[in-house]
């Protein structure tokens, strides 16, 4: 016969280490997200994937568990339903209904913190929090004026039993501390690796003036100056995006010291004190320093109270925010590995009581194969024991002897020397940075679904071009430069916006990148843009922006000493920057980025966008040869296929993109006519005409997308309007095949009546000399002030339109998009959201506009129009 012991799955080593039901789990890890339950997982040290069926659940228990092994303990995961107290307090009810021995809960995730607390000691992003106490913030009676929290005797959460207690208790003390907090980095080093993640970076870590508000600085008018309220366009846009002041930054000493250390992964500290709890995801730093002055508390959750008074809890949460309006989700995934790395490290230390008999424990050779890592971290303890105790025959008495004061001065000076870099260092990255440095490349429209798939995908036949995967892996010392080329429409900067979300050097870079990180940078030049995001001032300006951004440490090794000692000395501006100096940084920059084992990729689009003369691009080809000759840089490039590039690039690796993306566009016009209820409609009872429509746009594109995505537009209006497949076939036979004949011929659709009033739109749109642009884009209540009569003069509707009037707006700026979208028929495209007066053009069509715009021979200055505003 069968034992029970006989029905228990077997795991791949053989070994028995289960329980051999739900009573043997004394351990519980609650994780309220799915990122932190895979962080949880990918913690383990054994996943019991086969043991769901096994071990089920009590009746009426809705849970959904895991089960696994971390040390010697056994572990059920919960992933809670949703966020909140309510979810926890539920699934903790039926985890206690299904799992009557439960010792410990653990509560493992992310929070907010308070960045200071009341010891003045730091918080910095990636750092653990452990619960001491829990405060219910949202739980007492809200009068008229205020809220006052129900806080007596029998409203605030108990205590921990003695056991947590004691456990807290040992943890203060430094030197158990550090042991704790030295495992939990040897665990997240290794659990970074398994979650394909790495430390974000200290330049990601930015604290604001807690009266700072994450909002638009200029003419919106849902964001108020004086109450700090943000619409939802700046609650949802990173710090970047909305460009907030980062003078406002708050210094801390903790990050300074990182970033002299330079260490790759700062060991993030363990903090234990009282955690405050509530229904709301806080983002006030107002309300955040309240709770932490008046409570003592120093992070924010949403999830405790529910399981605190059910089990011996410990709520074990990384810090991925400040609890403040500029939080965004750059450290979750990080924060979420911390907390299981100190998790780990916890139930190491955890010492359950012990029962005999115990059928679960593993034989010697299931102990080696299994926690051969923890072997191995006890063997590297043993190793700085032995060293201390060597060294115990140095320790002196220094009771009787006076210590000079000068080595206390010093650390004061160094205190304040690095104070003045970090500022310094601000400085530089203000100085570099311009208003519309990312402005083209967020433009560009992202990549239509599975399209550009193949770039980055092995070639498995023979292909005349050369191939990007490749040469991306590749570990050669030559040939570091890779050439776009392509016509003009045909998605060259959509695929370099492609490459520059996707790319990563895990993915796509081996063996190039070894073990060494990544520094990429990127740049879009914009020939109808001003004249930074068209010039090589433009570009070195931003590369050294983003290089310095993300890694500070260079700046002071990389910026000439004249301007170093300037940023450090004053807070104001610093002197403008030439094109020889930027190139000397840039390449001090990468320079020592090699020395330290830092790979650099660049992307450069528009080669052919800079307004300058040929001479002038085959200096720009000399210094694109000479920062890939460096050794640890790799260039891509795109542009035009013009002479002065084909002879330039003629050596390196290309592709010519029209050649390559036949089934991208076929994908992108049988997916847009997909989308039509009306196209499906039709092409059910005649699908060889509808097929033979797709394969026809295809073929007459010859790799320009731009005409493909102008013509697929048309037809699906023409669709809409009542058009049959076949009349769609002639209208498609009666369309240009090149790009300009196809703007002609939009222009000249437009009613004759109305082409004065759209050449002086169009002209506004591409007007780029102006200050005007350097302050913000053109917006839709830009142009509103354009008169039917008089469309020249911003003055003449101007005063007749009131701002505060929200309804009267609404219906002005409405009747403003609906006329530019009659007056130049698709050439200017509007988004205009209702709910957000200051919706920015999309002008995708800029370099093909400049002579449409002037077509009509108007004697029109646009610098006077925009000067009327």
């Amino acid at each position: 016969m069968l034992s029970e012991l006989d029905l228990l799955p077997k795991d791949d080593s053989g070994s028995q280490y289960r329980p051999l039901s739900r009573d043997g789990f004394e351990i519980a890890i609650i994780c309220a997200l799915p990122r932190e339950t895979n962080a949880v997982l990918c913690g383990m040290d054994e996943i019991w994937h086969d043991y769901r069926h096994y071990y089920g659940k009590a009746a009426g228990d809705n849970n959904s568990y895991d089960f696994g092994r971390i040390g010697s303990h056994c572990v059920v995961i919960v992933t809670l339903s949703n966020m909140g107290s309510v979810k926890s307090s539920s699934a903790s009810q039926s985890l206690k209904m299904s799992f009557n021995s439960i010792r410990l809960a653990l509560l493992v995730g992310i929070c907010g913190a308070a960045p200071f607390k009341k010891d003045g000691s730091e918080i910095l992003l990636g750092d653990v929090i452990i619960s001491e106490a829990i405060v219910e913030l949202d739980y007492g009676r809200q009068y008229f004026d205020n809220f006052e929290r129900k806080d007596s005797l029998l409203d605030v959460h108990g205590r921990p039993n003695e056991e947590i207690i004691g456990l807290l208790q040992r943890w203060k003390a430094p030197t158990i501390l550090e042991t704790l907090q030295r495992g939990s980095v040897m665990h997240l080093r290794y659990l970074l690796q398994r979650l394909d993640s790495e430390y974000p970076g200290i330049c990601q870590d930015m604290l604001f003036q807690s009266d700072y508000v994450h909002r638009h600085r200029g003419n919106c008018v849902n964001c108020d100056e004086t109450t700090g309220a943000a619409c939802q366009s700046a609650i949802s846009a990173s710090c970047n995006d909305i460009f907030c002041d980062e003078s406002q930054l708050v210094f801390r000493n903790r990050l300074a010291q990182i970033a002299e250390a330079s260490s790759a992964i700062p060991g993030p500290a363990i903090h234990i004190g009282s955690i405050g709890t509530s229904n709301a995801v806080l983002k006030s730093a107002l309300h955040r320093d309240y709770y932490s002055n008046t409570e003592g508390i120093i992070a924010f959750e949403m999830e405790g109270v529910g399981v605190w008074d059910k089990f011996n809890c410990l709520v074990i949460k990384g810090v991925c925010d400040y609890a403040d309006s500029h939080k965004n989700k750059v450290w979750q995934g990080y924060a979420a590995a911390s907390a299981v790395a100190a998790t780990k490290e916890i139930l190491r230390q955890y010492v359950m009581p012990q029962k005999l008999p115990q059928p679960m424990m593993p034989d010697r050779q299931a102990l080696l194969a299994g926690d051969s890592r923890f072997i191995s971290h006890y063997q590297l303890f043993s190793l700085y024991a032995q060293g201390s105790l060597r060294n115990l025959h140095g320790f002196q008495d220094f009771g009787s002897k006076n210590l000079p004061l000068k080595g206390i001065e010093t650390p004061l000076n160094d205190s304040e020397r690095e104070k003045r870099d970090i500022r310094a260092h601000q400085q530089i990255l203000a100085s570099l940075k311009f208003p519309q440095m990312q402005d083209r490349g967020q433009q560009i429209a992202i990549a239509h679904e599975k399209t550009y798939d193949w770039v980055l995908s092995p070639q498995e036949i023979a292909c005349r071009w050369d191939d990007l995967s490749t040469w991306l892996s590749s570990d050669t010392e030559t040939r570091k430069i890779f050439w776009i080329s392509g016509k003009p429409g045909s998605g060259k900067s959509t695929l370099m916006r492609f490459l520059e979300q996707n790319l990563t050097a895990k993915q796509h870079m081996l063996p190039w990148a070894q073990t060494s990180s990544v520094i990429p940078a990127s740049y879009f030049s914009w020939n109808a843009g001003n004249k930074l995001q068209k010039s090589l001032t433009g570009l070195l300006r931003s590369i050294l922006w983003q290089i310095l951004k993300q890694k500070p440490s260079l700046t002071s090794e990389v910026i000439d000493d004249t301007r170093w000692t300037a940023a450090q000395a004053s807070s104001g501006a610093l002197p403008d920057w030439d094109d020889s100096e930027l190139i000397s940084c840039v390449q001090r920059s990468i320079s020592s980025l090699r020395d330290d084992s830092f790979r650099v990729l660049l992307l450069v689009d528009g080669l052919d966008e800079f307004e300058c003369s040929d001479e002038i691009h085959e200096e720009h080809m000399k210094l694109f040869r000479k920062l890939a000759s460096t050794g640890n840089v790799k260039i891509i490039l795109s542009g035009r296929p013009w002479n002065v590039f084909q002879d330039d690039l003629c050596e390196f690796p290309k592709i010519r993109l029209e050649d390559l993306t036949r089934d991208d566009i076929s994908t992108y016009v049988r997916s847009s006519f997909l989308d039509s209820p009306r196209f499906r409609y039709l092409s059910s009872s005649d699908q060889n005409t509808a097929n033979s429509l797709i394969f026809a746009i295809t073929d007459k594109a010859a790799g320009v997308f731009l005409w493909v995505r102008l013509v697929v537009r048309d037809l699906l209006r023409a669709i809409r309007d009542g058009d049959s497949i076949r009349t769609l076939n002639q209208k498609l036979e009666e369309m240009p095949a090149e790009l300009n004949d196809y703007f002609e011929r939009l222009f000249f659709s437009i009613d004759p009546r109305h082409r004065r009033e759209s050449s002086i739109i169009l002209q506004v749109a591409l007007h780029e000399e102006h200050d005007f642009f350097s302050k913000h884009p053109l917006r839709l209540l830009d142009l509103s002030f354009t008169d039917e009569t008089a469309p020249d003069s911003a003055l003449s509707s101007r005063g007749r339109i009131s701002l505060s009037d929200r309804e009267e707006l609404r219906f002005h700026l409405d009747s403003t998009a609906r006329r530019l979208n009659s007056r130049c028929m698709g050439l200017l495209e509007c988004t205009y959201n209702p709910d957000d007066f200051f919706e920015l053009f999309t002008e995708e069509y800029a370099d093909d506009l400049e002579e449409l715009s002037r077509y009509q021979g108007l004697k029109f200055e646009p610098s006077m129009y925009l000067r009327d505003l």
